[in-house]
Parts: C-alpha cells; structure tokens; sequence
C-alpha cells in the first residue's frame, strides 16, 4: 500500500492525496468538487470527504487521471 503523508484534514478512506507530491494544480479539485479541497495555506489538496455514491467515485477516478503527478491515490481502506 502507498501510504506517506496526508493532509492533517483528510478524511479516512481509500481515497486520499500524497501530500510528499501534490504540486497544487488544482486539477483534481475541479473533477471532483464534492471530494477535493484546495489547503492555500499549505499548497495542497486533500480529499475533505470520501465519496458516498458513484458519482463520487467516478469523480475521484477521474481526479486520479487529470492529477499532473499522481498524487491523488486509491488505496483501499489506510489508518
């Protein structure tokens, strides 16, 4: 499992953003406005909220794919 460093906001799920790579482009916050939100303070992204139906998931799928690099993850459940 790629686990390193999330946003001390994240919500705990299969779905997160590695901090260590998130260059801030704001890519995936505009595929998945639901999920995704932008820590200007801190330059980073990080998933607020893990989906609750499929439309969200698809939305994060589809940040995963627009993310620049690869910071946007789908890992299964991590604690």
């Amino acid at each position: 499992m790629r686990r390193l460093n999330v946003h001390r906001e994240s919500a705990v799920g299969k779905f997160y953003i590695d901090t260590d790579v998130c260059t801030c482009s704001a890519a995936c916050e505009i595929e998945a406005p639901n999920n995704i939100k932008i820590d200007n303070v801190e330059l980073t992204a990080y998933v607020f909220k893990q989906p609750e139906d499929s439309d969200e998931v698809e939305a994060l799928k589809r940040a995963i794919w627009v993310c620049p690099v690869e910071a946007v993850v789908d890992d299964g459940d991590f604690t």
